[in-house]
C-alpha cells in the first residue's frame, strides 16, 4: 500500500472542496481527505495483521 494513498486522497478532497466551495473548501476537503487516507491505511495495515 505504501504512502501513496495519503497524498492522493489529499489532493483529492482539496480539489473537490475546491469546487465546492473555493478556499474554505479546499481547506476542508484536504482535512478530510488526510482523514480518510489515515483511516483506509490504519484499516488496510489491521486488516493485514489479523489475516496471519
Amino acid at each position: 500500500m505504501g504512502c501513496l494513498p495519503l497524498p492522493l486522497t489529499f489532493a483529492l478532497g482539496a480539489g473537490l472542496g475546491y469546487l465546492a466551495d473555493r478556499e474554505n473548501g479546499a481547506l476542508w476537503g484536504a482535512a478530510a481527505g488526510i482523514m480518510i487516507g489515515l483511516l483506509a491505511s490504519t484499516g488496510v495495515i489491521l486488516y493485514l495483521r489479523r489475516r496471519r
